[in-house]
């Protein structure tokens, strides 16, 4: 009744205790099951959200539950914030979002901890899986300035056993041959879901008020709806100024939305330009509209980041994005300036 799940209908009616580890699979299979076209109802996204909010420890982390093992710990503070991502999509409300950031301490309180604990010499697999989960769900491409994809599969592949098992660390001990299994699929699970190809990096600018993320979930759910189009799943990913453009070499796309004059310096735009060079194609959009970010981008710094070569124009409906001759038409194309 509180949101919370257990092993069985029986154990539900009977007992007050919960299991997070069941929390949090019962809502990726519920999540699965949404996206199949199942409906399920917009009351439980919200209960779910509750619940994973009010279960969060002081310390920004989750426990397995709250009679055995009621202190967070890391596969359980991974699984708590991926799930919280999961709430948070399907729960969101309909509206239109500020312009200026919306902070959620809950999801910055997880973040932090999984950042600050992440451990890529882990033979925990199941922990690892979790962690993946949550780099893919909030696209932070760094824990705490460690890649954590690059660190952790170099260790996981190196672990590999010749007979293409992996044996390590696992919640329930003594499950013998199984265990070995289980952290076999987690292995695999993890190498594989963090090699899917990376669509879009969405650039991470400014201080702390900047408005780079004020709609946290575009380019997720962009990312989602490409995915289910090709049949191919697809990744997205931040990524900071502060960091070399090397880094940003994943996607071939590079997001940069935002209101008001983004503040670039020599330098940004520096890495912007040697990331164009490179073959990246950079797309700016500007949130509800906002005409300062768009005469910035247009009138400032697109011109420096092209030293002037090309000039900024409007595409004619006609132009071959719109027609078709890429991948789709599009009947009613939006206003979209390009330096051509």
């Amino acid at each position: 009744a509180d949101g919370s799940f257990t092993y069985s209908p029986a154990e539900a009616r009977s007992s007050k205790e919960w299991d997070n580890a069941n929390a949090q699979y019962a809502l990726l299979a519920l999540s699965a099951i949404d996206d199949a076209g199942v409906d399920v109802p917009r009351d439980f996204w919200g209960q779910a959200d509750r619940y994973w909010r009010s279960g969060q420890k002081k310390d920004g982390g989750w426990p397995y539950d709250d009679h055995r093992r009621p202190d967070s710990n890391p596969p359980m503070d991974a699984a708590g914030l991926a799930s919280l991502y999961i709430t948070l999509d399907q729960a969101l409300p309909a509206g239109t979002a500020p312009l200026p950031p919306r902070r959620d301490p809950k999801l910055a309180a997880g973040l932090a901890k999984v950042a600050q604990e992440f451990d890529p010499r882990a033979h925990d697999y199941y922990y690892l899986y979790c962690a993946e989960r949550v780099g893919r769900a909030s696209g932070w491409k760094f824990f705490d300035q460690v890649n954590w994809y690059a660190a952790a599969a170099a260790q996981v592949a190196g672990a590999q056993k010749a007979d293409g098992s992996w044996q390590g660390q696992f919640i329930d001990a003594g499950l013998g041959g199984e265990e070995s299994l289980i952290c076999t699929s987690y292995a695999l699970l993890f190498l594989a879901r963090g090699r899917n190809p990376v669509v879009f990096n969405k650039l991470q600018y400014g201080g702390a008020d900047a408005r780079w993320d004020a709609r946290p979930r575009d380019d997720a759910n962009l990312t989602q709806w490409m995915s289910k189009q090709f049949g191919q799943p697809l990744n997205w990913q931040i990524v900071d100024t502060k960091v070399s453009a090397d880094e940003w070499l994943d996607a071939p796309i590079l997001l940069i939305t935002g209101s008001g004059d983004p503040q670039f310096s020599g330098e940004e735009l520096g890495k912007l330009r040697a990331y164009v060079e490179a073959g990246g194609t950079i797309f700016s959009t500007a949130d509800g509209g906002d005409k300062t970010f768009t005469e910035a981008i247009a009138k400032k710094y697109a011109p420096t980041v092209a030293d002037g070569q090309y000039p900024m124009r409007e595409l004619p409906p006609t132009d071959e994005l719109f027609d078709g001759a890429l991948w789709t038409s599009v009947s009613n194309p939006p206003r979209l300036l390009a330096l051509a």
